[in-house]
């Protein structure tokens, strides 16, 4: 099935500003976000599609490419899709599996067990079908890369416009899952300063 123009699926033109994409993205993910429509498979698609346009278009590279070349332009992993080659470099199927936005070892040994795999199993000794059988297992069954990042993304917009405690903590990047700030925000401000021999909390 090809894909919809990601301007016809926003509803905007080729020389919309970015204002007014991402208005017309807003606007879209309010009516069709899931929480809004539960069990609504046809409003969950419309909410995906929406992401996944603007994504792109919300992005100066990736517009240009998409204004350039259409979907063709873009590559799986531009739109969403799993990339198989994320497994190169890798000795074993758990180190490729690992790599993955949005799989952790959990996970991997879920999908080596699906697939019917060793998780000592080799890359460079997998045969084609069971290359195809893990794609097909992680595309239907996970969410990852971009499909997940975006919605991720489009999560954190939206608890910063309702203005709510994790909203306003992600606003100026501090931990938002309970971590302890005086003791865990280094993660969000990095190593401390010295200065003349004393340390500066930054």
């Amino acid at each position: 099935m090809s894909k919809r123009d990601y301007y016809e699926v926003l509803g905007v033109t080729r020389t919309s500003t970015d204002q007014e994409i991402k208005s017309a993205y807003r606007k879209l993910a309010l009516q069709f976000h899931p929480d809004r429509n539960p069990g609504d498979k046809a409003a969950e698609d419309k909410f995906k599609e929406a992401a996944e346009a603007y994504a792109v278009l919300a992005d100066t590279d990736k517009r240009h490419m998409y204004d350039r070349f259409g979907h063709a332009g873009l590559g799986g992993a531009a739109t969403g899709g799993f990339d198989p080659t994320v497994f190169t470099g890798f000795e074993d199927i758990l180190g490729g599996l690992g790599d993955i936005f949005g799989i952790g070892e959990r996970s991997a040994q879920e999908i080596c067990e699906k697939a019917g795999i060793s998780p000592d199993t080799r890359v460079k000794s997998l045969l084609e079908e069971q290359g195809i059988k893990l794609r097909g297992i992680i595309e239907n069954e996970y969410k990852v890369e971009g499909e997940l990042r975006t919605e991720l993304s489009f999560n954190i917009k939206r608890l910063i416009d309702i203005n709510c405690y994790r909203g306003r903590r992600h606003r100026v990047n501090l931990p938002v899952h309970g971590q302890r700030t005086r003791t865990n925000a280094r993660t969000r401000k990095g190593p401390v300063k010295t200065i003349a021999g004393k340390k500066k909390t930054v």
